[in-house]
């Protein structure tokens, strides 16, 4: 069997067809989800590009690989343990184009790497925009014809990038939602983090606010811009798809983290509300169909694939055709935004020490998070408090 990851960058969990979005086209993922697994209940363990993309290469949490920051690398051993280097020993082709993510010198490892590190860049003079560049480098190594292979396709969109137009999508994709009912969330601030700690206020995140957010004509540009780097790269994931033998292939599409479009006065991602950490995530496998109400996982890709494979996986990730869990830990080390939480299906407690500072939020009664319980300390908050301090004690990271 063939393997196919397909990763998104920066990509919400609600921007799909298939999650009730009436505006954003997305038929190529719609009709995917429709062929194979959905789970409208999907996360991240931890909210940024390279800790995540590590926990999907590994099945791990962030406490145990350690890849916590944009400079460390991905060591030999857990090359080695990365599904890419497992279907390499098992004797596959491997493949990867596009977004690496992670630090250190450029992996050496596959047949094929047409990657770069981190930001990608959408507009090049003499190639095509990148989104349908990587689609073309796909279609190359799919139509090889040497089976069986392992590809990941890490798509740079929608992240955004610096500059005036920070979501630069083909004019074709934008226009469509250029006269579109752009309308901001009901949780939207006009005002950077302004029910967070003064100390949650950093400069680059007030930047990237008021670039992109701070104006309803910048919101109304941006977004335009974001819907259009979906709907493209929905478009090259049909391509694809197109040259994909579907009943001989994995196929697993996700993100590697949410976006905030001014939920609770936020840009970017990285703090642990719903908007950051959730994200799309479907599974085509032969002969599973469906919607999954379980709650599903980044560190789960890989040991879906070796499920797939009959192969063995022993650390903290689950096989998504036969996941079950009712909870699971949310992890961030970086300075600023470090935290360490827990969701279950109806409530989350997360603490950010170097803040003190704590946010809980029971998800049936408060699915938008407007409503921080922590201080009113419920029953249900010591208890998911004391999970959060037998896991990681004082620090954010379990040894």
């Amino acid at each position: 069997m063939n393997v196919l990851v397909l990763i998104a960058d920066d990509m919400r969990a609600d921007l799909m067809g298939v999650a009730g979005n009436k505006l954003v086209r997305t038929p190529n993922l719609d009709r995917l989800a429709r062929a194979g697994l959905y789970f409208p209940d999907a996360f991240v363990t931890t909210s940024v590009c390279p800790t995540s993309r590590a926990s999907i290469m590994l099945g791990e949490y962030a406490s145990r690989h350690k890849n916590i920051d944009f400079g460390t690398p991905l060591a030999a051993n857990q090359w080695e343990t990365s599904y890419h280097g497992r279907l390499k020993a098992q004797g596959y082709r491997t493949g990867y184009i596009g977004k690496w993510g992670l630090g250190g010198p450029l992996p050496s490892g596959f047949d094929v790497f047409d990657g770069f590190a981190g930001p990608g860049k959408y507009i090049e003079a003499g190639r095509k925009h990148l989104t349908a560049h990587l689609a073309d480098r796909a279609l190359e190594f799919i139509t090889d014809q040497r089976d069986p292979y392992c590809l990941t396709v890490g798509f740079w969109a929608p992240h955004a990038e610096p500059g005036p137009d920070p979501a630069p999508a083909e004019e074709r994709f934008r226009a469509l939602y250029r006269d579109a009912d752009l309308t901001p969330a009901r949780t939207f601030s006009g005002t950077y983090n302004d029910d967070l700690p003064d100390s949650l206020k950093e400069a680059h995140s007030a930047s990237l606010f008021a670039d992109q957010l701070a104006t309803p004509e910048r919101y109304r540009a941006f977004l335009a811009g974001y819907l259009g780097l979906i709907t493209g790269m929905d478009d090259a994931i049909g391509r694809i798809l197109s040259a994909v033998d579907l009943d001989n292939t994995l196929v697993i599409f996700l993100s590697d983290n949410g976006f905030f479009l001014g939920e609770h006065g936020l840009p970017g991602k990285w703090l642990a509300f719903e908007e950051s950490i959730r994200i799309p995530l479907i599974v085509k496998a032969p002969g599973v169909t469906g919607v999954s109400n379980e709650l599903a996982l980044n560190i789960d890709v890989a040991p879906t694939i070796y499920g797939a494979l009959g192969l063995r996986h022993r650390r903290d990730g689950h096989d998504l055709l036969r996941n079950r869990r009712d909870h699971f830990f949310y992890e961030y080390a970086l300075a600023t935004f470090g935290a360490a939480g827990i969701r279950t299906r109806d409530k989350k407690f997360v603490i950010m020490p170097e803040h003190e500072f704590e946010m809980a939020f029971d998800l049936k009664a408060d699915p938008f998070e407007q409503n921080n319980l922590a201080q009113e300390n419920p029953d249900w908050v010591a208890l998911l408090r004391e999970k959060v301090v037998a896991r990681y004690g004082d620090t954010l990271l379990a040894d």
